[in-house]
């Protein structure tokens, strides 16, 4: 693996590059998990309320249940 930890908080969100250095999207990260990329996005752009939209998102399709 090729990356680069500077002091990355458990839980920010991250930008994932290949070994190339090519972007694959962002993800969650976790320095205790057995996965400690959980990716979210493979988009290379991510809004600020990104993460407000999925919430939003996760409770409307639960509302439907």
């Amino acid at each position: 693996m090729i990356c680069t930890w500077r002091a990355v908080p458990p839980g920010a969100i991250v930008r994932v590059h290949g070994p190339q250095g090519l972007f694959l999207g962002y993800a969650f990260y976790s320095s205790k998990s057995d996965i400690q990329l959980r990716l979210i996005q493979r988009s290379p752009e991510l809004s600020e309320s990104f993460l407000q939209d999925r919430l939003a998102q996760a409770f409307q399709r639960r509302q439907a249940l």
